[in-house]
């Protein structure tokens, strides 16, 4: 069994415990399927749950729909006409002609494809009135009616290379003005060629990219007002290159809210502009001597759940060491701190009152579980609403008084639980069934705890036996890597994908484990800055520790037949170890990695290396291509050829070097893929993980693994 066919079952065998609410308009009561056809109908402060339809008077399949009303729903028949249903009488309406083309013209379609994997590039940006969405039009804003579908432009000063982009562009509330930015990418020299082998000519086109060190677009946001076109400029102060993202108006419409960060990621600044007049002032500073927290996604979010009223913003900051809540004015003056203590704070849900709700790594016992918590924004009366060990991701109902609560840990299947602002579990919505998974994973997931290669710090990490485990035998090993500075990636979640690929790898016969390094994100500052300036040696010490351990903690792992694996940071992770570390790593599976930190795009990897003038040793020093003479073991690289985050020609540079050394190596490659294979057909990724287990089945077992054992 392949291991994409491995993942396929274990969805299948894992059934419900799901829940995507379809509020009603009031934002509270809500309804949901849950695997199966019936749909239900919750009202969480009367506490019921029950049927939405009544089975006998539906006279339609209702698959996905809306409520256009409190009592009434819209949905798509299966001869695809739109139909409105009244839960109340049962009567159906269909929709006329032109009801049906404004639905369909109102999604907001894609204007064009992202740079880098798993950018699907922006969507049209609809208006707060229903009228238009904002689209682009070559390198102008344009605005689409929502009426006749025609496509107005909106600005004419955009041009090639110094365009109008929708990436994080914004209405007014009132509709008269859009926020939105104009990207100079002029002085971005390199362009990445990407070749396309397949069709009865070979062709190319070249895709702007800045590897580490070289020039960066530059960001002109401008406040445009919609009906006479007028561009307000808004200029803030800071370095040229500096990325700036606008977060959308405030509430009157008369301000926006920007934040920038330099290039570095030493500072991330919220500002507030003038809509009118474009001037700009400084509400709150985050600044730190090595960078802004890897983890950036949530940190750097800015929306309505971080207002506080009309006059008051949170703001994350890691002054303390762990990221935090902080309470700043619209004046920039600081109020307070709102969170506290030896955890990080991960998404601010919202604010009811003077008590904010967000979600955090709040048990130190279990520093990667997330959990849902509430405090005052005076900084006292803090709790932990959730008790389940794992993560839980809750959806709050609009007034802050539920939340839906979907969780689940290594162990244990998902499960979704209606949960008040005081952490009572009102009622369980649903959880997952998995009768089955005994026989696909005979042997459970085992969470480890060890020392890191300072003798101090603990590390997290999941071990996976092979089916018919025995204890008295020796098993060849593999180890999943990761260790890039942006995420975790051993299992805290039931069906996490890395978790269930190493299920799957441990299918075939093998131990498999993954462990978090220092330098990674969600433990505090002081545990991810490790890596700061130093990514080329300070994670093979840490793997290298931590195997070393758990080879004296189990006999059953064989220390002759180790190999490791990884995508990504995690390719360039598995070369660093085989290189380094080539007592004990023997075959290694590189896939889509990067090689040398240079060949990396900037803001990948400049926050956590400074730039090459800042560090030139360092990068120096992490050059895989001058370290090849080190091999010992067997490597196989794939890489996708229409790779833009770790680009195909550092694949071509380590076979040169390779070549040179007169090192044995191995290589697949993947025409057209991309970093993820998002871009492919399915056979591709299948293919990519059929070539990774035939090559440790080739090499740690002396068999090439087709099918994995069962149960014995």
């Amino acid at each position: 069994m392949n291991l994409s066919e491995f993942a396929e079952r274990f969805a299948a065998v894992v059934r419900g415990g799901s829940v995507r609410p379809v509020f009603r308009p009031d934002g509270v009561r809500f309804c949901f399927t849950d695997g199966d056809s019936v749909v239900w109908d919750v009202d969480p402060a009367a506490g019921t749950m029950k049927q939405l339809f009544d089975a006998e008077r539906l006279q339609y399949t209702v698959g996905t729909f809306e409520f256009v009303a409190d009592t009434t729903i819209r949905f798509e028949a299966r001869d695809g006409t739109v139909l409105d249903l009244d839960l109340t009488s049962y009567q159906v309406r269909r929709l006329s002609p032109a009801e049906a083309l404004r639905r369909r013209l109102a999604v907001p379609r894609n204007v064009r494809k992202g740079l880098i994997a798993s950018d699907p590039g922006p969507d049209e940006v609809p208006s707060p009135d229903g009228r238009h969405l904002l689209t682009e039009q070559a390198t102008n804003l344009a605005l689409r009616g929502l009426l006749d579908d025609r496509v107005t432009p909106l600005t004419a000063t955009g041009e090639p290379g110094f365009a109008w982009e929708i990436e994080g562009a914004a209405w007014s509330p009132d509709s008269e003005r859009i926020v939105a930015n104009r990207v100079d990418r002029r002085h971005v020299s390199t362009r990445l060629p990407i070749v396309h082998w397949l069709g009865p000519n070979e062709d190319a086109h070249w895709i702007p990219v800045t590897r580490a060190g070289g020039a960066l677009h530059t960001y002109h946001p401008a406040v445009i007002d919609v009906r006479s076109g007028r561009i307000v400029p808004i200029d803030l102060p800071g370095e040229p290159d500096q990325t700036i993202t606008p977060h959308g108006f405030t509430l009157d419409s008369s301000a926006v809210y920007l934040t920038a960060t330099d290039r570095r990621q030493r500072y991330l600044r919220l500002y507030l502009a003038d809509a009118t007049t474009g001037s700009a002032r400084l509400v709150c500073e985050e600044t730190q001597d090595t960078f802004i927290v890897g983890d950036q996604e949530d940190f750097v979010r800015f929306g309505p759940e971080h207002l506080v009223g009309e006059d008051r913003v949170l703001f994350f900051s890691e002054r303390d060491g762990w990221r935090h809540l902080y309470l700043y004015g619209l004046d920039g003056k600081e109020i307070g701190q709102v969170t506290s203590g030896a955890f990080e704070v991960v998404r601010i849900l919202g604010v009811a009152a003077d008590t904010v709700f967000f979600t955090a790594h709040s048990d130190p016992d279990r520093p990667y579980d997330v959990h849902l918590c509430r405090t005052g924004l005076d900084g006292n009366g803090f709790r932990q609403l959730t008790t389940q060990p794992g993560r839980h991701e809750p959806v709050p109902t609009c007034d802050l008084k539920y939340f839906i609560d979907t969780h689940s840990s290594v162990h244990r299947p998902p499960s979704v639980d209606l949960v008040t602002a005081e952490g009572a579990v009102t009622m369980t919505l649903a959880t997952a069934d998995v009768t089955g998974l005994d026989e696909l994973v005979p042997e459970p997931p085992e969470p480890f705890t060890v020392t890191a290669a300072d003798g101090v710090t603990a590390l997290q990490g999941v071990l996976y036996r092979p089916p018919g485990f025995d204890p008295a035998r020796k098993y060849p090993v593999i180890e999943y890597i990761y260790g890039g500075p942006q995420e975790v990636i051993h299992q805290v979640g039931f069906g996490d994908p890395i978790g269930v690929l190493a299920m799957g790898m441990a299918a075939h016969g093998f131990v498999v484990y993954s462990v978090d390094g220092r330098g990674t994100p969600q433990r505090g500052k002081a545990f991810q800055d490790v890596g700061y300036g130093r990514f080329q040696d300070f994670h093979v010490q840490d793997h290298a520790h931590v195997l070393r351990r758990l080879l004296d903690r189990h006999p059953f792992m064989d220390a002759d037949r180790i190999g490791v694996t990884g995508g990504s940071y995690g390719g360039y992770n598995t070369v660093r170890t085989m290189l380094f570390a080539p007592d004990l790593y023997h075959v290694g599976v590189a896939v889509c990695p990067a090689y040398s930190l240079e060949d990396v795009h900037a803001q990948a990897i400049e926050p956590y290396m400074g730039l090459p003038v800042d560090h030139p040793e360092a990068y120096a020093a992490a050059r895989s291509y001058d370290e090849v003479d080190r091999l010992a073991g067997k490597l196989l690289m794939i890489h996708g050829t229409a790779d833009v985050n770790a680009p195909f020609s550092a694949t071509m540079k380590m076979c040169d070097a390779l070549v040179r050394a007169d090192k044995p190596y191995d290589l697949v490659v993947i025409p057209e893929a991309d970093h993820h294979f998002d871009n492919v057909g399915a056979h591709h990724l299948r293919y990519c993980h059929s070539a990774t287990m035939r090559y440790f089945g080739t090499h740690l077992m002396g068999v090439a693994c087709r099918q994995p054992r069962t149960r014995s």
